[in-house]
């Protein structure tokens, strides 16, 4: 193959000759020109390459790790885009990266047998061109094909370095893209992971100042975007938090440390709530701490639930105990009354000695029923349940109830259609209707009402795991509320611990609400409790739904 120089200029060159140079400048000047998609460029440069020169292939080949990647081949008079890749190493084109000059080859697919886009061309001659990078590394090459031997001039192999400068600036210009997408990309999935984590997340300057909330911040706060950039967090300070703990946070964080801790916060309607802290600096790249992170979990919830359980354990601790004890107590009260009864039958000829038995016995009896109420708090109380008509159980007990309470309490029923039936010991639903009913007459010593609403509830999961002793399902609740004093929330929180009264000494035993809270267990179902200071109070049983017994025909 020759590489005659041919003079670019002089009066001896033909004019064919300069012709073809005129041409040669315009295309060239119609090249720097090329705008818009890198691929477009590409595409435009292949296909004007491969005019210029006339060879029977021109492939724009990026040069990616050991790979030798087409962007662009002009063969036939067409373009084609991304059009594959072969390993750069069984290429002429390793030769070109390695010297970042040109090279020139016939017979080529004999010295380079396993380049395959060399064998499916079927080339002969080739000429590799380098594009360089502003690094003066190798980007790509420009692998001019013929079947055919071609020569290549200095001026063929100027014009080719020309081009080769801006396939590099094209390259660059597209990897920027390439990493630009990519770095929006990141940004994007970031943003989407931030905006919708299930954690409260704030960024705030190196003086605490607030510049980013994201949505679930705001949605536990109760606070808008507007209200809290630019401010600091110390407007979630509830006054419940110790201020050595704030020191000590703001010590770690400004040292470069994280920090991790519970703080209990005040949202915007004034409420409370605890959050648990991950807070950590954020550095540049010259190592500096620029911002701060904190992600908050709201774990009031979570909270409520462990105390809950903690108070269940305690009761049933207490309850077991107590039953243990009833158990054993109620068997000596059985032999004492039934020896006081028969005392009290041999002793009719004596009314003093019989009075005594009498006064002995009426103290049993009301030890005797003391004991089933610890038994009712500890579970262990003989059940006699049965499918129960809960509005004709509440009917009937409304009569006992007036007769029970006094004159200046109402009562009022909500009783709605449809209701389903429960399986209980109708008496235990009476006694712990009637439990209820006492400690709210005690709770509205100038009157008022006292309402007992049945409805029909059906929890699914997520509301059963707010209530830490119940499973999802149907029941039937019965709900009393009266429009008493109400109570705090430290007295409401202790209210079914068995032996717990605000009563004065000897006014109270402590076990009416326990023993309504062990029977609502011992059945299946619980009791809650709502109250709030000048309010009421309510309280409510659920009991399981019986569905079979429902359907079962009359004494079947």
């Amino acid at each position: 193959m020759s590489h005659k120089r041919r003079p670019a200029s002089g009066p001896k060159e033909s004019a064919p000759a300069a012709e073809q140079i005129r041409r040669l400048k315009k295309l060239y000047a119609l090249s720097m020109m090329l705008s818009g998609d890198p691929l477009d460029v590409f595409k435009s440069i292949a296909q004007m390459i491969g005019e210029i020169f006339g060879v029977s292939a021109v492939c724009l080949s990026e040069i990616r790790g050991d790979q030798l990647r087409f962007l662009s081949v002009y063969e036939n008079g067409a373009v084609t885009l991304d059009a594959g890749s072969c390993p750069l190493a069984v290429t002429p084109c390793a030769t070109v990266e390695k010297s970042k000059d040109f090279r020139v080859y016939d017979r080529v697919t004999e010295r380079f047998p396993d380049a395959r886009f060399l064998k499916d061309r079927h080339a002969y001659a080739y000429c590799g061109s380098p594009a360089l990078g502003s690094d003066g590394k190798v980007l790509a090459v420009t692998c001019l094909l013929d079947s055919k031997p071609h020569e290549f001039s200095d001026e063929d192999r100027e014009l080719l370095r020309i081009f080769g400068q801006r396939i590099g600036m094209e390259i660059e210009r597209r990897r920027l893209l390439e990493e630009r997408e990519r770095g929006e990309r990141e940004i994007q999935k970031l943003s989407r992971i931030v905006e919708q984590s299930p954690c409260a997340i704030v960024i705030t300057d190196t003086d605490g100042v607030i510049e980013y909330v994201s949505p679930k911040f705001l949605e536990v706060t109760g606070y808008s975007a507007q209200e809290v950039i630019g401010r600091t967090p110390a407007i979630l300070k509830s006054g419940m938090t110790p201020a050595d703990k704030y020191e000590e946070l703001w010590r770690r964080i400004t040292a470069g440390h994280e920090w991790r801790g519970d703080l209990l916060n005040r949202k915007k309607s004034g409420d409370l709530y605890w959050a648990r802290e991950n807070i950590s600096p954020i550095r540049d790249a010259r190592g500096e701490i620029t911002h701060f992170l904190a992600i908050e979990e709201d774990t009031t919830e979570q909270r409520r639930i462990e105390d809950r359980l903690r108070d269940i354990q305690k009761m049933e601790a207490i309850g077991q105990l107590a039953g243990g004890m009833a158990h054993d107590f109620n068997n000596l009260l059985t032999v004492m009354m039934g020896n006081l009864e028969s005392i009290i039958e041999r002793t009719q000829a004596d009314p003093r000695l019989r009075a005594y038995a009498e006064s002995a016995l009426s103290s049993a009896t009301r030890a005797a029923d003391l004991t089933r109420k610890l038994l009712a708090v500890s579970r262990r109380q003989p059940l006699r349940p049965e499918t129960i008509d809960a509005e004709m159980l509440v009917s009937d007990l409304t009569g006992m109830l007036q007769a029970t309470l006094r004159t200046d309490i109402r009562i009022r029923t909500l009783i709605p259609r449809g209701l389903w039936q429960a399986y209980a010991d109708p008496g235990q639903v009476e006694a712990a209707l009637l439990n209820i009913a006492m400690n709210a007459r005690d709770a509205m010593p100038n009157g008022g009402t006292l309402t007992v609403e049945l409805a029909n509830v059906r929890l699914d999961a997520a509301e059963s795991r707010k209530h830490a002793d119940a499973r999802s399902g149907d029941y039937l609740m019965i709900a009393v509320t009266d429009t008493g004093a109400g109570m705090p929330p430290e007295v409401a929180a202790r209210a079914f611990e068995p032996f717990f009264t605000t009563k004065e000494p000897g006014k109270g035993t402590g076990l009416g609400l326990s023993t309504v809270h062990g029977f609502a267990r011992q059945s299946g179902g619980f009791a809650e409790i709502e109250t709030e200071r000048g309010a009421g109070t309510t309280v409510r049983i659920y009991l399981p739904r019986t569905v079979a017994r429902e359907l079962a025909p009359a004494g079947g």
